[in-house]
């Protein structure tokens, strides 16, 4: 396992996109560390429900995941037969289910810097991921449209409308006091585009910020930057899918419609009109 392991590392991990690797090689890493001496053969899947009972529930999940990956490869190079991992159940994992309120989002806004604020702004109008905002380029800005590279196989997308042009031009505004200039909407002071890790810092030093200067009796709920995804997806449902670029309606409905419904309920006259009884 552990040759096999290295083989996939060399072979497969650099066609992933980078976020992906990390993922990957950080699972290979524990991986490795408990079936490395193993013959490829005598992998089983009790062995495998051995291992995920030891994980956390979502982490094992991606774990055997990503050894059944491993495995698939095993098949195409003649190691095993079949995938025996494929036939262990993943655990459970209920869907998140936080909305964000209009409140909470713009109170978090006056916690931010210039350049976050921007970023939600964008977000909040198209609801596309965080990579994809992060890989924008200023070609990709023709003054009226922007254009949002595919992931996962799908097809680019043009976004237009009321409020866009000003969203864009925010961003660029903040790139007016950097030294240097970049192909990227969002850029550092160096020019670079931002990492995962170097946002998702950005991100929770602000979010850490917003919960600590809660008011003495007002208890604040995290929320992360995939909830803001979900929340444009909730407050428009109906051009949910297409405008997050989603393959799966149902996935959409699932997942990213979490808009709690309001339901009005019965008046003193409808109860006594379902009853038989006279109103006043």
């Amino acid at each position: 396992m552990r040759a096999l392991i290295h083989r996939y590392k060399e072979t497969r991990l650099p066609g992933l996109a980078p976020k992906t690797q990390k993922q990957y090689k950080a699972a290979l890493k524990l991986l490795e560390a408990v079936f490395g001496d193993m013959a490829p053969r005598s992998v089983l899947p009790v062995h495998v429900y051995d291992y995920r009972a030891l994980r956390p529930r979502v982490a094992g999940n991606r774990e055997v995941a990503v050894l059944s990956a491993v495995m698939t490869y095993a098949v195409e190079l003649g190691c095993v037969e079949r995938n025996l991992v494929r036939e262990v159940k993943r655990n459970p994992e209920p869907a998140r289910k936080r909305y964000v309120e209009d409140a909470e989002l713009e109170e978090f806004l006056t916690h931010c810097s210039a350049f976050l604020k921007a970023y939600v702004g964008l977000k909040r109008l198209t609801g596309v991921r965080q990579g994809q905002l992060l890989a924008i380029r200023l070609s990709d800005w023709d003054d009226e449209r922007l254009r949002i590279p595919a992931t996962k196989g799908g097809k680019d997308a043009y976004y237009r409308g009321d409020g866009l042009k000003e969203a864009v031009e925010a961003c660029l505004a903040i790139r007016k006091g950097h030294a240097l200039r970049s192909m990227y909407l969002f850029a550092t002071r160096k020019g670079q585009r931002y990492t995962g890790d170097g946002f998702r810092s950005i991100w929770q030093r602000r979010m850490d910020k917003y919960l600590a200067d809660a008011p003495e009796g007002e208890t604040r709920e995290r929320f992360t930057e995939h909830d803001i995804r979900a929340k444009v997806a909730s407050d428009d449902p109906d051009n949910a899918q297409k405008r997050l670029q989603h393959r799966s309606a149902a996935m959409v409905r699932t997942v990213y419609d979490r808009k709690p419904a309001e339901v009005h309920v019965l008046t003193n006259r409808e109860n006594r009109e379902k009853i038989g009884g006279k109103s006043e």
